[in-house]
């Protein structure tokens, strides 16, 4: 099982700076990322830490760590251009990860049982709320 998520689609498309356009696109690719790697993402769940190998351990927290990266420079950057308030970047990308992981877990794990709205209804939502949040 190869794991390298590509995020070229988050690197190469023109960031708007429009907060809520931009961090759709994100949650977009995020979800996707997770979804081509839902059976890699499985096994890991049901596995201890231990049984993993260093290098293995590597590969899977490139994305994860990737996705910090880029989030914590795009809400730096929106904090330089006035478009968003001072303050610490790194809770704020916690909580979008968290949200956006939150989200296919659930659905992974329990499919339509607990929440039956939409991929799209979800992140749509999710994000226009998230973005609203950021901005006061």
């Amino acid at each position: 099982i190869a794991y390298h998520p590509d995020l070229e689609q988050l690197t190469a498309a023109p960031l708007t700076y429009d907060l809520e356009a931009d961090l759709l696109l994100f949650a977009k690719t995020f979800q996707s990322v997770l979804a081509r790697n839902r059976d890699l993402i499985l096994i890991l769940l049901n596995s201890s830490s231990s049984e993993w190998h260093v290098e293995f351990e590597q590969e899977l927290l490139f994305f994860p760590q990737e996705m910090k990266n880029l989030l914590g420079n795009y809400f730096t950057q929106m904090q330089q251009k006035g478009l968003l308030p001072p303050g610490s970047v790194e809770p704020q990308v916690l909580a979008f990860i968290s949200m956006n992981f939150g989200y296919f877990f659930s659905r992974t794990r329990f499919g339509e049982k607990i929440f039956t709205v939409s991929e799209e209804d979800f992140l749509c939502n999710s994000v226009k709320t998230f973005s609203k949040g950021l901005s006061t």
